[in-house]
């Protein structure tokens, strides 16, 4: 178990290579950490820190990076799936290859690449700088000019990189993400599984799945909470969480993780490439008893890559729980990537609400439901641990084969945007248009997104398109700065009376009206400038003085607005996060049973080449597809696209929520009843092994009878 190293004096010096270090370099005090408890800790940091990126914090942000980069669903879909499009490629080579060589020092290398990739995922931040949306540019005025001529969009830079740049970085990332991650996930369960008891086995894998499972629900607390950050550092004046133009620090939480990531990858690297040889004759004697399979010949090179795969694609029982596994995955993968951004759709609730409240009854449920898994195989004899595995799995998803059903839940109204959902009030039916007779003559610019609830009930496009002409700024009871609009021509029974407020309130420069508040605007009334840089110089009483007299000036409006969409009466989404917890819970209990089921069901020597063999399978036909047909289907149920400052198709602003979760419940039963059909096979045509067999088989090797004790020495943990 060592090796030999030439001294300079002639001598020989012995290197036990289960020493932990790296060459000859394997210190005594370094030896401490040289198990397997150590080792697990390692494995879950990693994956835990993989899972709250990539898994979590990513999933939080996908609605911000498409509102601050202007992407469709479908494009944040195919950025998450460059992570298994690299994997793809790479785990079946990794997998196979990784078996003869030192699974450590992959993992440890592959961590450190995975850490760089999460650090160019917050590059686009810097490339972007500073966030400029339509609403929030300096002098883009929301309000009707009808005395002014045709204006196209402000600002408007047909070179200026658009998202392609942005994209290609994003996408870059994730490759390297997806490199990184390979060997953590093929070579890590099975490094457990070949250091440790095969009864034991199963309580290693349920902890460091349940260290990999926790990831994303923290990941989704951690993302809500940098989503209270301005992405800015900074919020423009008059701009608060909750406001239709407030976008979070999506990218904090990849500059906090990647160092971590790096230093478990660097630990990693330093253990041995077995870790106990005593487990590894005690695992000879388990496969000779028929308690686990035998091992095939396999020779690592093209050639045998190829036999190998051919073995692995005849195992009818693993091909079974692989595409079982592959058709649930689709439609979990694909939800479990806009699931938050449908939250916030479908209940009304802030991305950082919703991230939080998912990642808290994700926790509890998903920690139960592993460990009542990986529990129950624990007390299963070993001889039919496989066969337990496969019954849970199969119980597990008749269960569940009804999760997608709670969409059906009711949430919130479909916005009733006027001219899309709702006709203006001069007309009798939905012309599917913004546009309207009554903001013909407002010359309203189509990048322009800054919804207002309406006086009348409807939610409008823009204060420009209710043809809104007048502007007032407001102080709620928090001193934070609001916006109404008033005198808007397509309200019913409109009126129009002049605004003069005296003190701060000055016509602008040639009466031109400014733009909304911000940092760099001094105006919000349109036809009365009103200077915000004397707000800073105020002290409170002078503010609440002013504002109390804005008030009563505000009755001088008809037909006002304030920003934001018309309540559309949200409710349920506690009983949605009930019944979450609920399904959530009962379908990780399948996390463990199921890979034992592969570990168990292939030659011991090919573990990790079916775990690879898997993750190929899995990731082209569920990872792959499952975010860009889930992010397909959600874009299809627009009713509302938003336009950059060129005048091009960007990301959707409004959807016909009805419609998608219909869509997505009968995505969601179809996969989970095919997925059911395929475990219930996997579980029929499981082979089963005869206790009396395995003792005799034994018996027979040894010539006497078999310690049972010797065989659990390693089971306490």
């Amino acid at each position: 178990m060592g090796e030999e190293k030439l001294l300079n004096g002639g001598g020989v010096q012995r290197v036990d290579k289960t020493r932990m270090g790296v060459g000859s370099w394997r210190p005594d005090w370094l030896q401490k950490f040289n198990s397997m408890k150590w080792f697990l800790l390692a494995l879950s940091l990693a994956s835990f820190v993989q899972a709250i990126t990539v898994g979590g914090i990513t999933a939080v942000n996908l609605q911000t990076l498409e509102t601050e980069f202007g992407l469709t669903s479908k494009s944040t879909g195919l950025i998450m799936t460059g992570n298994d499009i690299s994997g793809l490629l790479l785990v079946t080579v990794v997998s196979f290859f990784g078996t003869k060589a030192s699974k450590p020092k992959w993992m440890g290398i592959g961590s450190v690449i995975t850490g760089l990739g999460i650090a160019l995922f917050a590059l686009p931040k810097l490339m972007i700088g500073k966030y400029e949306g339509a609403s929030n540019q300096e002098g883009f005025d929301p309000t009707c000019q009808a005395s002014a001529g045709p204006q196209g969009d402000l600002q408007c830079n047909e070179n200026g990189g658009g998202t392609i740049g942005h994209m290609a970085v994003f996408m870059i990332s994730q490759l390297l993400m997806g490199i990184g991650t390979t060997p953590l996930y093929t070579l890590g369960p099975t490094y457990l599984d070949e250091n440790v008891s095969p009864r034991a086995a199963p309580v290693y894998l349920g902890i460091w799945f349940c260290c990999t499972m926790l990831g994303p629900p923290i990941g989704m607390i951690i993302g809500g909470m940098f989503l209270r950050i301005h992405t800015d550092m900074e919020a423009p004046e008059g701009v608060a969480i909750g406001d239709p133009r407030w976008v979070g620090a999506w990218w904090l939480g990849y500059v906090a993780f990647f160092g971590i990531f790096i230093i478990a990858g660097f630990f990693l690297f330093l253990f041995p490439k077995r870790l106990n040889s005593k487990q590894a004759k005690k695992r000879e004697k388990s496969i000779k008893m028929g308690q686990l399979p035998g091992e095939e010949q396999m020779k690592f090179t093209f050639k045998g890559y190829l036999k190998s795969m051919f073995s692995l694609c005849k195992n009818r029982v693993f091909m079974l729980i692989v595409f079982g596994t592959t058709i649930r995955m689709l439609y979990t993968i694909g939800m479990f990537t806009f699931l938050i951004k449908i939250l916030i759709l479908k209940f009304g609730v802030a991305p950082s609400k919703a991230g939080q409240s998912l990642g808290f009854i994700m926790m509890p449920s998903l920690i139960v439901g592993v460990m009542l898994g990986a529990v129950i195989l624990r007390r299963a004899k070993i001889e039919i641990a496989a066969q337990t595995a496969a019954k849970i799995c199969v119980i597990v998803s008749v269960i569940t084969i009804g999760s997608s059903f709670a969409f059906l839940i009711p949430g919130c109204r479909n916005t009733n945007i006027a001219g899309i959902m709702e006709p203006y009030h001069n007309h009798t039916e939905v012309t599917g248009s913004i546009a309207s007779q009554c903001n013909s003559d407002c010359h309203c610019k189509k990048s322009l997104y800054l919804p207002i609830c309406g006086s009348d009930g409807r939610t409008y496009h823009s204060p420009c398109h209710a043809g809104c002409t007048k502007t007032i700024v407001q102080m709620d009871k928090d001193g934070k700065i609001a916006l109404v609009f008033g005198n808007c021509g397509c309200f019913p029974g409109n009126h129009t009376k002049s605004l003069n407020i005296p003190g701060v309130m000055q016509p602008p420069p040639g009466g031109r009206p400014g733009g909304l508040p911000s940092s760099n605007s001094t105006t919000v009334a349109n036809q009365q400038g009103f200077d915000m840089s004397k707000l800073k110089s105020m002290s409170r009483e002078q503010k609440m003085a002013l504002f109390k007299q804005m008030g009563i000036m505000r009755k001088a409006f008809f037909n006002e607005a304030t920003v934001g969409k018309c309540d559309r009466d949200c409710k349920n989404f506690i009983l949605f996060i009930i019944c979450t917890l609920f399904f959530v819970m009962i379908a990780f209990v399948a996390s463990t049973p199921n890979k034992i089921m592969v570990l168990r069901s292939v030659p011991d020597n090919q573990r990790s080449f079916a775990l690879g063999t898997q993750f190929v399978i899995m990731r082209g036909l569920s990872f792959l597809p499952g975010p860009i047909i889930v992010g397909g289907i959600v874009d299809s149920n627009c009713i509302s696209w938003g336009y950059d400052k060129c005048g091009k198709k960007t990301n959707c602003l409004d959807y016909d929520i009805d419609a998608m979760s219909w869509t997505l419940v009968w995505l969601g039963f179809i996969t989970s009843a095919v997925g059911t059909v395929l475990y219930f096979l996997a579980w029929w045509w499981y082979p089963v092994t005869s206790e009396k067999v395995s003792m005799n088989a034994l018996i027979k090797e040894d010539g006497g009878v078999v310690d049972e004790e010797e065989a659990d020495e390693n089971e306490n943990v």
